[in-house]
């Protein structure tokens, strides 16, 4: 379901030097993907990065244990089960 558009949206207008108006309205918050389509698209896009540089083991490890953040009781013992 759709809402109808609301002045919160952001709108742009433009108008050319021959004097013709264009504007567009969006509801921005539509096109955002659920939870699960976010992770997915991230964790693609660390990958791609990390494992030129990693490996695809330790990039993979890494992005499993971040993903596991919430289970951590401190900083330093992420950074030591990313460094072993």
């Amino acid at each position: 379901m759709r809402m109808a558009p609301s002045r919160l949206w952001p709108r742009v207008v433009v108008e050319t030097t021959g004097g013709r108006r264009f504007s567009l309205t969006s509801d921005v918050f539509w096109e955002i993907p659920g939870l699960a389509g976010k992770r997915s698209r991230i964790c693609d896009k660390f990958l791609q990065i990390a494992i030129p540089l990693a490996g695809e083991r330790k990039a993979q490890r890494i992005m499993d244990r971040v993903l596991s953040l919430e289970e951590v009781e401190s900083v330093g013992q992420f950074v030591r089960m990313i460094s072993s």
